[in-house]
This record gives structure tokens, sequence and C-alpha cells, in this order.
């Protein structure tokens, strides 16, 4: 099968996969939102902000370094993986544990501590989970791990209804995701190749140290980042502001977190594949950009132009007043799905240090986040602090791509532009009040859409070189099949 086949077949079953997981999450946060009280659903991403911590603060991206090592599918290899990822799962559940009553206090959630005591069981479960799944992605082989991950979320979302009607309360949300992990690690075991075993091998845990130590120091940087905003709600807020932003982040998030998801694995492999070529190694990652924007602008426009509408249709009126958060925050996390291509082209050659230096600079948004919080500003400053710190994060992980890997920082700073000048257009027409449900919001948001892909595409020419192909070999298989037809005729 040629390799562009194999991207193709891969790109298909992880969009389609990913696609019906996202929607099943989605589907499962409106029922939760609705059903219960934003309060309970602060409380509910508590839990999920002290789990990230100690995840993000270990991670040594053992996954990551299975699929971009040469040597990747030695059996000792993995096996030594296993036993790494195990003893981190069990000492972060033990660490879990023991925090739970501080943690339930800094939250001013005390009557949640035994919730913050059952979720310590989450890093045990991920740290048991077989890790062949993650292997066959070195074959752009993404089924099983799709598959597991859909019988997951739809679990979740079966169960979502009954769960939060019987309990009525945060409880809920716990046991739903704990459900979640359970299947997950299970279901890596049922689809596993070989036999789940443990090794101990010091070269390969050096390798890892080696490959992983600059993500381990980025896991801080990585919480402030992800979780550090909610983090800053949570204890500055009440929890009532703290679920209401949680809510306007997911929403905010699952397209871009769904693209992320499709393009990521596929970018690795192919990316790692042409590292000792510099030309080639050049095209991709310009190509990269092109298809990361102009997925980007066609998601961000309508989000960005439908924000306050969109969450109060999702999730109910109680959640209305957070439509300006919602719209900064997909402004936010669209510059976070455009940071992924330098930053894993920088890691197909092996260089995770680009993510830690892009997070330095992220990490600006959290200062000023905690400056607005101390200064009593309003809750929209919080998802302003985040723009400002994607922004600085993704032209220092550009620069240090082009410093160190030769990648002209115009293959990421050209596409970032045309973005942002349709994001400014959208903004400005919604500010004007031209947003759902005006009829004319239609119609200017497919213009504004088509004005945004055709000066991209004319930018970008890398993109435009594999879109004439694509017309190319289409127009052959259609002038081929025309030709058998006549023949068949005949």
């Amino acid at each position: 099968m040629s390799l562009r086949r194999q991207v193709f077949k891969g790109a298909l079953a992880l969009a389609a996969g990913r696609a019906l997981g996202e929607l099943c999450s989605f589907a499962r946060n409106i029922i939760v939102a609705r059903l219960l009280t934003p309060a309970d659903v602060g409380i509910g991403a508590t839990f999920w902000i002290t789990v990230a911590l100690l995840q993000m603060i270990s991670d040594l991206a053992s996954d990551r370094l299975l699929i971009q090592a040469k040597d990747g599918d030695e059996p000792r290899f993995q096996d030594t993986l296993h036993l790494w990822e195990f003893g981190r799962g069990l000492l972060n559940s033990l660490l879990l544990f023991g925090l739970a009553w501080p943690v339930a206090h800094l939250f001013k959630t005390p009557q949640a501590l035994w919730a913050f005591q059952c979720i310590a069981l989450v890093p045990l479960l991920r740290g048991l989970c077989h890790l062949d799944v993650r292997r066959f992605h070195r074959r752009l082989r993404y089924g099983p791990g799709v598959n597991i991950e859909l019988v997951a979320q739809v679990v979740a979302l079966a169960l979502a209804y009954p769960l939060c009607r019987w309990r009525g309360d945060y409880s809920a949300v716990l046991v739903l995701e704990l459900l979640r992990e359970a299947i997950r690690t299970v279901g890596s075991y049922l689809l596993a190749e070989r036999r789940y075993r443990w090794a101990w091998s010091g070269p390969h845990l050096r390798r890892l140290l080696a490959f992983g130590w600059p993500l381990l120091a980025n896991g801080l940087l990585l919480f402030a980042i992800m979780q550090g905003d909610r983090l800053i709600v949570g204890t500055a807020f009440s929890t009532h502001d703290l679920g209401i932003y949680a809510m306007a982040f997911v929403l905010a998030s699952a397209p871009f977190q769904l693209l992320v998801s499709v393009f990521s694995p596929i970018a690795l492999p192919l990316l790692a594949a042409v590292q000792d070529q510099p030309a080639a190694f050049e095209r991709r990652v310009r190509l990269c950009n092109a298809v990361h924007a102009l997925a980007a602008g066609v998601v961000g426009i309508p989000l960005l132009l439908s924000a306050p509408w969109l969450l109060e249709r999702v999730y109910g009126p109680q959640y209305a007043a957070a439509g300006s958060v919602f719209a900064w925050l997909i402004v936010a996390r669209l510059l976070w799905f455009l940071r992924h291509p330098p930053t894993t082209a920088a890691m197909a050659r092996a260089d995770t240090k680009n993510a830690l230096f892009a997070n330095v600079l992220r990490s600006s948004g959290v200062t000023l986040a905690i400056a607005a919080a101390a200064l009593r500003y309003p809750l929209v400053t919080i998802a302003l602090a985040a723009v400002v710190g994607e922004y600085a994060a993704l032209l220092a992980s550009a620069v240090r791509l082009c410093r160190r890997h030769a990648v002209p920082v115009s293959a990421t700073l050209v596409p970032l532009s045309i973005v942002a000048a349709a994001l400014g257009a959208a903004g400005l027409l919604q500010a004007g009040g031209l947003a759902p449900p005006a009829p004319s919001t239609i119609g200017l948001t497919a213009a504004l859409i088509a004005l945004y892909c055709g000066a991209l595409v004319l930018a970008a020419p890398s993109l435009r070189a594999e879109l004439h192909r694509a017309a190319s070999r289409a127009r052959s298989r259609a002038g081929g099949v025309l030709i058998r037809l006549g023949v068949s005729r005949t």
C-alpha cells in the first residue's frame, strides 16, 4: 500500500472514530451541564485539575518515544516502558490519595473529600494500560485505539442521564470518569497483539529519560497552561464561576481537540520518516502548517461568529453571561491548535525542548491571569490572558524550529497572519450584531470562509501543490471510470 493511501486510510479511521467520540463526549457534557448546577460542575472540574497536575509533572512521553524511536517495535523496549508507566501510575495514585484533604480545602469543597480520594484510582488505571495500541501508530494503524475510545465514550454517554438523575450532584461526574478510564484500560488488553510484560533495561530507561526530561520539566508548565486558568478561577472565584468557565472551555476546546487527535498521530510519523532529509522535512512542515491553518479557519470562523448564541443554546440560559469568555477561549484554543505543527516537527527530530521553551512563554498568560484575579478583574480577563500566552508560545516554537532545524519562521507566520485577519473580521461582525439567529449570518460566514481558504491556498505553495495533485488524481480516476463504462457499453 502506498504511503498516501496509508495516510488517507489512517486519517479516515481517526476522523470517523474521533468525531463520534467527541460527539459523545460533547453530548455527555450537555447532559451534565443541564441536569447539574454550575457549582456541581465546578466541583467536578476540580477533580481533573488535581489529576492533571500529577500526570503532567511525571510525563516522560513514553508513548511518543515508542513511535519516534527507530527500534520502537522491539518487545523489550516496550516492556520497559510498561514498567515505567505502572510505577508512575502507582506513585501518582498514592500521592493523590494523600493530598485529598488539602486539595479539597484549597478548592473550598470539604464535602467532596471522599470523591478526591476515589479519583486517585485514575492514575493507576492509566498506568496499567497496554502500550500496543500506541505502537500500532508506527504503521499508521489507528483503528484499535479509536475503537477503545469510542466504546468508552458511548458507554459514558448512555449512563450520563440516569446517573445524573439518580445522584443529582458531582458524584455522577466521578462515576462516569472512573468508568471511562476502566474501559480504556481493559480495552487496551483486549486489542493488543503482544502479552503485557515488564522488563528492566538500563539503556532503554536512560533513553526514555533523555527523550522525556524536557517534557518532564515541561509538565509543570503544561499544567499551568492547560489547567492553570481553571485553578485560578477555582481558588479566586466561586465554584459557580468555575463551572461556567470550565464548560465554556470544554465547548471551545472540543473541535480543536478533535482536529489535534486526527492530525498529530499522522503528522508525527510522516515527519519522522524524513527527519534526515532537510528539504523534504521542510516541505512537509510547511504542508502541516497550511493544513492546520485551513482547518483552524474553517472551524474557528463560524464558532467565533456564533459564540454567545451557541453557548446559551448548548448549555442553557444559566451560561448565557459567559459569551465573551467563550469567544476569547475559542481564539486561545485555535492558537494552541496552530502550535502543534512546529512542536510536532521538532519532536520528529527528537527535540522535545521545543515544547518546553514554548511553554515557558505560554506561562506568561498564567502570570497575567494571576494578576487579573488578584486585582478582582472580571472572568473574561482570564480568557484574554490565555490568548496572550498562546500567541507568545506559538512564536517561540516557530523561532526555535528555525534556529535548531533551519525551518523558516515564515512557514508558521504566513498562515498565522491569514488566520488572524479572518478572526479579526469575524470578531468585528459578531460585535456588530451579525450573529445567529440572523439569516444573513450564514451567507456572511460562507463568504468569509471562502475568502479565507482562497487567501491561504494562494499564500501556501505546498498546500496548492498538494491540492493540484489531488485534483489530477481525481480527474484521472474519473477518466478511467468513464473509459471503463464506455467499453462495457460497447
